[in-house]
């Protein structure tokens, strides 16, 4: 009998090389390679956000986003595909990031991929501020519930979710609805609050039927939409008065629900009222 070569892999179970699942070899151009990243202080530093990722297999950049609403910050952090950005967002979506202040990681895939003119620096990360700019942004927005671009309120210190605008600082909100016409306009948001909340982090499997009980149990509800974001659901629930759901917000803020695998579900104002048909 032949005695085998060290290290032969007939003989040896050779352990794969876990870059390997992020070889380039993986270029489906319709993948989303970037997560959207709220929970953060407001004092988070753009190094900080970048050594958070840059030990992550796939990384390629970061961006630091100010969204103009008081020092409210998030960050989107860019892979060179899909699997490196979905094992990142496994591996950190939870993570306690301040212990002082118990703020904690709330990572989802962002709507689409980012885009950028211009490449960072040898750091890898920019940084986007448009507190300036937030007074001029409010006047022009028109998103509301039944857009495609259905966004939590960016008041909120908390914003988990807003990955359905990915980074990009040419664009704003992409005001294509999903439905038919509506018959009623707008109620826009004012100092942030909402009479539709926008409900995130809930599991793969959530449904409305398992929302829709919990949520209804509650004075004013009007109704309930649970959609598909990036391959996760998100909900947006409306009530008859902002006091109404306020008192939502309050009461299942962080609570679980028996689909829930990634903690508590995450509570905010949508950016505009669900339009009534």
């Amino acid at each position: 009998m032949a005695i085998p070569r060290p290290y032969d892999p007939v003989y040896y179970n050779v352990p794969s090389i876990p870059s390997l699942e992020y070889a380039t070899g993986y270029d489906d151009p319709n993948a989303i390679n970037t997560l959207f990243v709220s929970g953060l202080p407001d004092d988070v530093k753009p190094r900080e956000i970048h050594n958070l990722f840059r030990r992550r297999p796939g990384f390629d950049y970061c961006q630091l986003k100010y969204t103009g609403r008081g020092n409210q910050v998030v960050a989107f952090a860019t892979f060179v595909n899909h699997p490196s950005a979905i094992a990142a967002l496994h591996a950190l979506n939870g993570v306690k990031f301040d212990p002082q202040t118990g703020s904690t990681l709330h990572i989802e895939l962002a709507r689409s991929n980012s885009r950028r003119k211009n490449k960072p620096g040898p750091e890898a990360y920019v940084v986007i501020d448009k507190r300036s700019t937030a007074k001029k942004d409010d006047q022009e927005s028109s998103d509301d519930g039944d857009s495609e671009t259905e966004e939590p309120s960016e008041s909120n210190k908390d914003t988990s979710t807003k990955r359905l605008t990915a980074f990009d600082d040419e664009t704003t909100a992409d005001p294509v609805n999903t439905g038919a016409a509506e018959n009623e306009q707008t109620e826009n948001t004012v100092d942030g609050a909402c009479s539709t909340l926008f409900i995130a982090n809930l599991g793969p499997n959530c449904t409305e039927s398992e929302l829709k009980p919990v949520l209804s149990r509650y004075p004013g509800f009007n109704t309930l939409k649970v959609r598909n974001r990036g391959g996760m659901p998100v909900a947006f629930a409306d009530y008859e008065e902002v006091e109404q759901a306020t008192e939502v917000m309050n009461a299942l803020q962080g609570s679980t629900l028996p689909s829930s695998d990634r903690g508590g579900m995450h509570i905010e104002y949508a950016r505009s009222k669900m339009r009534k048909r």
